[in-house]
């Protein structure tokens, strides 16, 4: 909807900012090896990318994050796969880097608190 226009309730629509065409890659699958076991993970280039970056940060092959990633989330729902679980901990890590408010008790609470009209 083009900037300006009014829908019926709520005065101007604000456009938020949109990153180009190139950003939306598919997923892609990755061969990784996790305790010495070799496993596949399908995920978009973007996620892969800010992967390596966070294991660079942390002076961590990239096998030994994923792995730990792995590991810590133990507890976590079963029906998360490898792949879920890596794109949240993404969003996680970029969260908490741009000081943004997570309830580290309730992750979920501090994302679905603010209402969505």
């Amino acid at each position: 909807m083009p900037s300006g226009k009014r829908n019926n309730t709520k005065g101007p629509i604000n456009q938020v900012p949109f990153p180009p065409s190139d950003f939306f890659a598919p997923p892609q699958k990755y061969s990784v090896s996790l305790n010495g076991h070799p496993t596949s993970i399908s995920l978009e280039p973007l996620f892969m990318t800010t992967l390596v970056h966070i294991a660079q940060r942390h002076s961590l092959p990239l096998s030994a994050l994923i792995t730990q990633i792995d590991a810590l989330s133990i507890h976590l729902p079963p029906s998360l796969n490898l792949s879920s679980k890596l794109r949240l901990y993404v969003l996680w890590d970029l969260s908490k880097d741009n000081n943004e408010p997570f309830d580290e008790e309730d992750p979920k609470k501090s994302l679905c608190d603010q209402s969505v009209s």
